[in-house]
């Protein structure tokens, strides 16, 4: 190695540590969509209540009440809701540290830690040695996480459309098409 260069565990702690920020810049940017999504729902559909600053302050579990209560549709009904939910994780995880949402994240992705060895102990017990600094996003995850994304836009996009009554003849043309080219169709209540 020249002097000056990088060692190998450097390299490699530089690399983890960028796919966790191009992860965190992911469920941000979708959390703020989502956030700014319902926040209009809210102004459009229930205009005389204030649920401006509830809807800002919702952490993810509020906010998904929010979504049901204003769309009448679950966000886990959406295919892509369950790499949404561990983006969510992600993210919590990558700006709170090793608290609850890295907890859930180690149940949900295993994963994320493959390059650890299997077990360590503490010369009595093995204990969960798994970090939030120790975590590994794979490239092809990452992809995921943006797909996701945009597969929810996408079927929302599609509820959206569905919802409006009536439907001038041109989007009933289009939606006749999507109906036959989509992978998922939500069920009506």
């Amino acid at each position: 190695m020249a002097p000056g260069q990088p060692s190998k565990p450097d390299m490699q702690y530089v690399i983890r540590e960028t796919k966790l920020a191009f992860s965190l810049a992911i469920q941000s940017i979708w959390e703020r969509q989502l956030r700014a999504y319902v926040l209009g729902c809210a102004r459009e559909l229930r205009p005389a209540e204030d649920l401006q600053s509830k809807i800002e302050r919702a952490d993810w579990e509020k906010l998904q009440k929010f979504f049901i209560s204003l769309r009448g549709i679950e966000l886990r009904a959406f295919p892509s809701f369950d790499v949404l939910d561990i983006l969510q994780n992600l993210g919590s995880a990558a700006r709170h540290g090793d608290g609850g949402s890295a907890k859930k994240l180690i149940r949900q992705c295993p994963d994320l830690w493959a390059h650890l060895p299997e077990a360590l102990t503490n010369g009595i017990a093995p204990f969960d040695y798994r970090t939030v600094a120790m975590l590994d996003v794979p490239v092809d995850r990452l992809k995921g996480f943006a797909e996701a994304v945009a597969g929810f836009w996408e079927d929302a996009e599609y509820i959206y459309n569905e919802s409006i009554e009536p439907k001038d003849a041109h989007l009933e043309a289009r939606l006749a098409k999507e109906r036959l080219q989509r992978k998922w169709i939500p069920q009506r209540p």
